[in-house]
């Protein structure tokens, strides 16, 4: 009964820490939206960037109210001096972003700086552009339509082959004790 016990307690600690390695932070933008149902035809489009020979720099600062929020606060400021970057510039993107964070006990600073780009000569795809873009889940670019067909992805999550090897050692041991 006491090695029942001990293979029980073990067997929820490994299935317990396989299911706290596989967490995932998903982060989605308002200007794209992803197709992954095969029978779905889209008819993309390409754009030229005209990107500004100047680099320009926007600082932000905040502060955290705890020492521990300090990586979060960092990470938004950083979406935020983007952000007021490309609007204080009227561009589409920042090209090669780089920033500089300064980091004083709670107090943050957060400046990036990057070429400003804007998006222009919008037009359907053809055969000679899909060369320098790379599709994915294209099937096939009709040259006289511009329509790409999307094939559904199958996506494998790990969770699946953390039970089996959390299977495997709670066989293991039940046989050893």
């Amino acid at each position: 009964m006491r090695n029942l016990l001990i293979v029980v307690i073990l067997s929820i600690a490994v299935i317990g820490c396989g299911t706290l390695q596989k967490t995932t932070t998903v982060s989605t933008s308002g200007k794209t939206m992803e197709i992954n149902t095969s029978g779905i035809y889209t008819k993309p489009l390409v754009a030229d960037l005209k990107v500004q020979e100047a680099k320009i720099e926007t600082t932000v600062e905040g502060k955290s109210l705890l020492p521990e929020n300090v990586p979060s606060l960092v990470s938004n400021l950083k979406k935020s001096a983007v952000s007021q970057a490309i609007q204080i510039n009227k561009c589409d993107i920042l090209i090669e972003p780089m920033y500089t964070v300064k980091i004083e006990g709670t107090n943050v600073s957060v400046t990036v700086s990057g070429r400003p780009a804007t998006y222009v000569n919008f037009r359907n795809l053809t055969a000679a552009d899909s060369s320098a873009v790379k599709l994915r889940n294209a099937a096939d670019v009709n040259d006289a339509t511009g329509i790409v067909e999307n094939s559904s992805i199958s996506k494998k999550g790990g969770v699946g082959k953390i039970f089996l090897v959390s299977l495997g050692l709670i066989i293991v041991l039940a046989l050893v004790l």
